[in-house]
């Protein structure tokens, strides 16, 4: 789909609490900061899916801009020759750049870890540029450590300080100054981001996610509604 002109896709199947996913037979994801990390939420067959992954953590580049724009193009209108295998396409780009000026929507934008690294003062810009990179209809899937829970978790300890609760409350909360926590989640902030400009309407928050190895997460889905 192009960014501009188009609509909500009539009919769907039954997806997440509150939500119908559009039924499609071809299906594209944007895996936006996830590292290693795939999406949790694809289609199974016999759905075509075509998942592009941006990370500046990829060593080597391959694919360009321009790659991706192309089997995108012929995803949308026909499939290519050769279906990706299941990983799809790997981009080392930067994230604003490429949502600032990639012509095209995906279905759906997973977010996995990164949110809390958006500064506060680009929250607003970051989240518009999410609902120009994803489909009206489509939805956002986002991981954020829940600011909550590592709160009482740090009240909660009072003198008994574990080095490896120290660790994790200290990470979760701040990480490393070169790539700092800059922004903190509960699941009514996550509404209040993602609601404030009418863009996206929030649904299906789940508190005490687990998430590789630890259930200090938030998840939650953000449908986009104009």
């Amino acid at each position: 789909m192009i960014k501009e002109g188009y609509g909500k896709i009539p009919g769907g199947i039954s997806g997440k609490e509150g939500y119908s996913k559009p039924e499609k037979d071809k299906y594209s994801i944007l895996n936006l900061c996830g590292g290693k990390i795939s999406p949790l939420d694809i289609p199974p067959p016999p759905t075509n899916v075509f998942i592009t992954n941006l990370d500046k953590s990829y060593e080597e580049i391959t694919s360009s801009f321009g790659d991706i724009f192309d089997y995108h193009s012929s995803f949308n209108n026909s499939l290519p020759d050769e279906l990706l295998e299941e990983q799809g396409l790997f981009i080392s780009y930067d994230v604003y750049k490429f949502l600032e000026n990639y012509p095209l929507t995906f279905d759906q934008i997973a977010i996995y870890r990164f949110m809390e690294h958006v500064p506060l003062k680009d929250m607003l810009y970051f989240t518009y540029l999410l609902s120009t990179t994803v489909e009206v209809g489509g939805y956002i899937d986002v991981i954020v450590p829940d600011a909550r829970k590592l709160s009482l978790m740090l009240v909660e300890e009072g003198d008994n300080i574990t080095q490896a609760n120290d660790i994790l409350l200290t990470t979760e909360l701040l990480n490393e100054p070169s790539c700092p926590h800059a922004s903190l989640w509960t699941k009514q902030r996550a509404k209040y981001y993602f609601e404030l400009e009418g863009r996206f309407r929030v649904f299906d928050i789940q508190e005490n996610f687990e998430f590789d190895g630890r259930d200090i997460y938030l998840r939650f889905f953000a449908e986009r509604i104009k």
